[in-house]
This record gives C-alpha cells, sequence and structure tokens, in this order.
C-alpha cells in the first residue's frame, strides 16, 4: 500500500515498542531498547512500558508505526510475525492486561479520534505459555530477540526508502 504523500516534508516512520519488564512480556521492551541504541535512519523509536490508552499519543502525528510487543497465541514460543493491521480484531493483549487496554482497543480508539496512522504494521513475539512473569524472559523468546530486532529493521528500511529524504530526522 503506498502512503499518502505529505507535501514536502518527510515521511514521519516511527517504530513504538510495548511491554513490561516482567516475563516474556519483556520482549517488546528489549527489542525497542535495542532500536533505540542505535536507531534506523529516518525513523523515530519510542518504548513504553505499559502504556495503555497512552499509545494513542505515540502513534499520533506518524505516517507509519511498527509496533513491537510480545503476544500469547498458538504459535511456538519465540516465533516473530509482522503483519499490517486492518481494523480487524488483531489483539496482543487482552483488555484486562496490565496495560490498561489491548493494542486493538487502542488501535480502535485513535481510529474513531481520527489519530491511526495511514499504515499500522505489529510485529509480535509469542510469549512462551504458562511461564511465571517473575523468572525473566525464556529462552524461545531471548533467542527470538535478535530476528526481531533485524525484521524491524527491515521493515524501517523498506519504508525510509520511499520518503524523499529517508524519513524523519531522529
Amino acid at each position: 500500500d503506498a502512503l499518502p504523500r505529505p507535501g514536502h516534508r518527510p515521511l514521519v516512520i516511527r517504530i513504538v515498542a510495548l511491554g513490561s519488564p516482567l516475563g516474556d512480556d519483556a520482549a517488546g521492551l528489549e527489542v525497542g531498547h535495542r532500536l533505540a541504541a542505535r536507531p534506523p535512519r529516518g525513523v523515530e523509536v519510542s518504548v513504553r512500558d505499559r502504556p495503555g490508552f497512552a499509545l494513542v499519543d505515540a502513534i499520533q502525528g506518524a505516517d507509519a508505526v511498527l509496533i513491537v510487543d510480545a503476544a500469547r497465541g498458538s504459535s511456538d514460543a519465540g516465533q516473530v510475525e509482522i503483519g499490517r493491521y486492518a481494523g480487524r480484531r488483531h489483539a496482543t493483549r487482552s483488555p484486562t492486561s496490565s496495560h490498561g487496554a489491548g493494542v486493538a482497543e487502542v488501535l480502535a480508539l485513535a481510529r474513531s479520534l481520527g489519530h491511526l496512522p495511514a499504515r499500522v504494521d505489529l510485529l509480535t513475539i509469542t510469549a512462551a505459555p504458562g511461564r511465571s512473569p517473575s523468572v525473566g524472559l525464556s529462552s524461545e523468546v531471548r533467542r527470538a530477540l535478535a530476528g526481531a530486532e533485524r525484521r524491524a529493521r527491515t521493515w524501517a528500511a523498506g519504508l525510509a526508502s520511499v520518503s524523499p529524504d529517508g524519513g524523519a530526522s531522529n
């Protein structure tokens, strides 16, 4: 999908990494810290601990956003997946999580407020099932972090290349 050409300004491309510091839910934060230490050219990186509805503010004003987060699901632990958010129920959290609201609920709110970027993609790292949050990252998720970081950088490079001057400034 083509992103809108916002006149003469560069595209605002943002990676928003989410999570909590507990267990496999820290995967998004870990990837975000790696990206923030050496941000992709022309890409803003934001790392948010359990943002809940503040995620709306984190994505507002961007033309394209990649949300990086841990997910519970039917995939094997450590599985890294990336996909386009298309308004369907694409939750990486339940509404009763410590985040206060799931990603899908927050994106739906952003859409209703007119703050949803033209492009929103989700990069998820599948958490190990039934793991206590007090024991840190599972070995499967820890091994997946480098691959998740590479996928985020590839996503960013692809979008920065379509912006007239390489995207947003860091």
